[in-house]
């Protein structure tokens, strides 16, 4: 896994996950309106009747002071996640 934080934004690389999860810090384009039940490995963690959606993120790369805006597609949306997982 790896994990990139800056200015409090935590963005993870889970090569185990097969759905993205985005959480309040994204800009949503789309709302499929499709509903899903969310389970981990932790009981704990259930999520009931999450939605779907499309996502856009900016990165400010520091080097080059370029913005790129990442497209997510069909991420799980957990308005209460501060981080992302991609």
């Amino acid at each position: 896994m790896y994990s990139f934080t800056k200015d409090n934004i935590q963005v993870e690389l889970d090569s185990h996950a097969d759905t993205s999860v985005v959480g309040s810090n994204v800009l949503v384009a789309h709302d499929h309106e499709c509903y899903v039940d969310v389970y981990s490995y932790d009981s704990k963690s259930r999520h009931k009747n999450i939605t779907t959606v499309d996502a856009a993120l900016a990165y400010d790369n520091p080097q080059t002071e370029d913005t790129s805006v990442l497209l997510i597609n069909q991420a799980i949306s957990i308005p209460s996640m501060t981080n992302i997982w991609l």
